[in-house]
């Protein structure tokens, strides 16, 4: 498990934080509070976790640092996905493509409409869900980025599955297999 040490890697991150304090070393603050914002989050203190992220988030905005503003701002979304919080995590996922699109990030892009669409299917909305997936897979493909399509592919799957259309899920999960087994083919 990746929570294997914490306690060191927090007590690591503190040091990293209160030192790049001491030297006003605002990248370096943003960062190891974005990183402090990801233990605590796992360690299940969201509001900790929250005040960390929305620290490095206003620093990010003030040193025009979009890369990291737009990880903050995907993490901030997640943890309001996870409480179920649709708007809170819409308004932080939107933030956050908007971010990517000007920077024609198309990477970050998918991860959102990735987000976005587990978000979706987490809150048994499916079609939003499937739509957010589609979207993803479109900059995937025009990516080439196979080890991921493979990933949503399944995701779509999966709600199919939930919706008792098996054979649209199967359709699905066939495709991922086929690409699993092409990838799978290309490392032997």
């Amino acid at each position: 498990s990746h929570t294997g040490n914490i306690p060191k890697a927090l007590e690591y991150c503190q040091k990293g934080l209160s030192i790049s304090r001491n030297m006003n070393y605002k990248k370096g603050i943003a960062r190891f509070l974005s990183t402090l914002g990801y233990m605590c989050n796992e360690q299940g203190d969201t509001a900790l976790a929250l005040e960390n992220f929305r620290e490095g988030l206003s620093i990010c905005y003030k040193l025009k640092d979009t890369s990291e503003a737009i990880i903050d701002l995907t993490n901030i979304g997640w943890i309001y996905s996870e409480d179920h919080n649709i708007t809170k995590a819409l308004e932080y996922f939107h933030k956050g493509m908007s971010l990517a699109e000007e920077k024609k990030d198309k990477n970050r892009i998918w991860i959102m409409y990735n987000c976005i669409g587990i978000m979706y299917q987490k809150n048994n909305d499916s079609s939003n869900a499937i739509l957010n997936f589609q979207k993803a897979l479109t900059i995937l493909e025009e990516l080439n980025e196979t080890r991921y399509i493979c990933g949503i592919l399944d995701n779509i799957g999966d709600i199919y599955t939930q919706e008792g259309d098996i054979a649209k899920a199967l359709e699905y999960h066939f495709k991922a297999l086929k690409i699993a087994e092409e990838l799978n083919n290309e490392f032997h």
